[in-house]
């Protein structure tokens, strides 16, 4: 039997064995039963995740990224400020993203998502509320690209921007970024 540090992950001096999980930055189960050979150890680093969402109504300026200021998920080293997550490794990356627009929002707009400042190819969405019949539109956005270690990504507006939720409580926007590779 070993215990954590003898042998696993270099980077965290302990295994991350199949009873790692974690919510945010906290820990919750960190290697409970050491390194045992029963319990093989995962080799390489955790992979980098980050979940946002926004539940409050917002208003952003053209250019801006989406607030995303509601409950969120970061895996370790993920930074977040203002709407922008930084990468902290380089690697292959996948982003999801959803707007929901109810028609008491009156939009005119182009969302996008941006890394490291640029727009991904394909990602625009053209956005107009209210739309006839008054239903409420789901937007979706989904890319997959590679970025370099520090790289930020973002949802933006190429117009102001103001929205409030369909449903108060429900999230007018969600990110999910995840390591793929």
């Amino acid at each position: 039997m070993f215990s954590c540090g003898l042998r696993g992950n270099p980077i965290n001096a302990c295994c991350p064995c199949r009873y790692f999980s974690s919510i945010g930055n906290s820990v919750s189960r960190w290697c409970s039963h050491g390194c045992e050979d029963d319990f093989p150890c995962f080799p390489g680093v955790l992979p980098v995740y980050a979940y946002l969402t926004q539940l409050d109504p917002f208003t952003i300026a053209a250019g801006e990224p989406i607030p995303f200021t509601g409950p969120a998920l970061f895996a370790d080293g993920v930074r977040f400020l203002n709407g922008v997550v930084t990468l902290p490794r380089a690697g292959v990356y996948r982003v999801e993203s959803t707007l929901r627009i109810s028609n008491v929002n009156t939009v005119d707009t182009d969302v996008f998502i941006e890394v490291a400042g640029v727009p991904i190819a394909g990602t625009l969405r053209h956005i107009v509320s209210p739309l006839l019949g008054g239903d409420t539109q789901t937007v979706h956005v989904s890319a997959i690209f590679e970025a370099g270690e520090g790289v930020s990504v973002a949802l933006v507006s190429s117009n102001d921007l103001s929205l409030i939720p369909v449903v108060p409580g429900d999230p007018i926007a969600t990110m999910n970024i995840v390591e793929i590779g």
